[in-house]
């Protein structure tokens, strides 16, 4: 017996917008639809790298600015694929 796995395109868009606390620029990341086992894996096991890997370089010191609630709200919504 042997189970085929077939190729995936996600949904939708590839990507959302992403607006940190103070700031007006929206940045463009991977939607959840998007993510790869390999970035999930990453992100739920606190790979605080993997966030840096996924937002462009100019954002990053955005994140630097992220509290772990604040992270943390943000994988939530982020895994749940809001629909706006």
């Amino acid at each position: 017996m042997a189970i085929i796995i077939n190729d995936y395109q996600p949904s939708g868009t590839d990507t959302i917008e992403v607006q940190f606390p103070g700031s007006k620029t929206r940045y463009q990341v991977k939607s959840s639809d998007g993510l790869t086992l390999g970035d999930l894996r990453r992100i739920t096991a606190g790979d605080i790298d993997a966030f840096y890997e996924l937002f462009p370089e100019e954002a990053r010191k955005e994140l630097d600015k992220l509290h772990p609630q604040q992270l943390n709200d943000f994988i939530e919504a982020w895994t749940k694929n809001p629909k706006d």
